[in-house]
């Protein structure tokens, strides 16, 4: 079955994005990363809801990359993030930017910055104002950024699958 196919469990994406159980069902329970396939029926899911949560490839790579975002503090924009990479539309992943910067006139303190369209006038004003100021330490749009998380999950699930392959012939 190709990975883009693939229906992940709640544990499954955890242990993919090296996060708690608990962190994902509380993602689901506020509405953060909310799992967009149906329940599996006939398996107890939390409190006594019926089915487990089941996650499809877009939900797994928005989970992961939930918890990066809100690791370098970009709290406000995660659920946008989410929003976005949840829907797949490339040419939206593509427009929208992820720029760590320094602050102006501060060059020990650097900030990470969330534009839902790059190509805005303002907003790309300001991201060449920023390049013009040598301020940009990185940058990268979402779609880069949905592109590394989906070679850490591809590594996952084949490395997984070389070493079924290893223990049925041994």
């Amino acid at each position: 079955m190709q990975l883009r196919n693939r229906e992940f469990g709640a544990r499954e994406v955890s242990d993919v994005g090296g996060f708690p159980y608990q962190t994902l069902v509380d993602r689901d329970r506020s509405g953060l990363v909310k799992p967009s396939l149906a329940r599996k029926k006939g398996t107890k899911g939390d409190k006594g809801e019926k089915g487990q949560r089941r996650y499809s490839l877009n939900d797994c790579v928005a989970a992961l990359i939930a918890d990066t975002t809100q690791h370098i503090g970009l709290g406000d924009a995660v659920p946008e993030i989410v929003a976005m990479v949840q829907r797949g539309n490339r040419e939206e992943l593509r427009n929208a930017v992820i720029v760590c910067a320094y602050t102006k006139g501060q060059r020990h303190f650097m900030q990470n910055f969330f534009f839902s369209d790059k190509a805005h006038t303002a907003t790309a004003a300001l991201i060449e104002e920023w390049r013009a100021d040598d301020r940009i330490i990185s940058e990268a749009t979402l779609e880069q950024l949905c592109m590394v998380v989906l070679k850490r999950i591809h590594a996952k699930y084949v490395q997984d699958s070389l070493a079924g392959t290893l223990l049925e012939a041994s």
